[in-house]
């Protein structure tokens, strides 16, 4: 019952992370696609990017909230922090030459570190709460 709660847990909090960083993109769509200009990458990526980044937070969010497709939604937004927490440890690294934050809220005012380590919690969530329905699965079929 525990491990159960941790993964409807996890489910929840990818939702209301990714639900408020989606809403704060497309409310600040402006906003978001300077900051996406100035980004170590292509511009040509701009236009695709701006509109695939909030679309791709609402689909998990939407997938999150079916109990049949959780699983498959805990993957994909755990997919999704690997690919966030692998760009803010290249920023955090000095990989890139003072990359912006493209967050919002209180996270554009966290130190690349403190973002790292938001991240990391996310990420570490999302992980455990796939390796636990794995391994109940893994039990139900032994």
């Amino acid at each position: 019952m525990k491990k159960q709660f941790l993964t409807e847990v996890a489910a929840f909090a990818y939702i209301l992370l990714f639900s408020y960083a989606a809403a704060a993109k497309l409310f600040r769509i402006d906003m978001f696609e300077f900051q996406l200009k100035l980004q170590p990458f292509s511009r040509s990526w701009v236009p695709f990017l701006m509109w695939a980044i909030p679309i791709s937070l609402i689909l998990i969010v939407l997938v999150l909230l079916f109990p049949r497709y959780r699983m498959m939604g805990l993957k994909l937004g755990t997919g999704l922090m690997i690919v966030f927490t692998g760009y803010i440890s290249l920023a955090k690294f000095g990989y890139f030459k003072n990359p912006p934050c493209t967050c919002a809220g209180v996270v554009p005012k966290f130190t690349w570190g403190q973002h790292l380590w938001f991240n990391l919690f996310f990420l570490s969530l999302g992980v455990l709460a796939i390796l636990i329905q794995v391994n109940k699965k893994n039990l139900k079929l032994n």
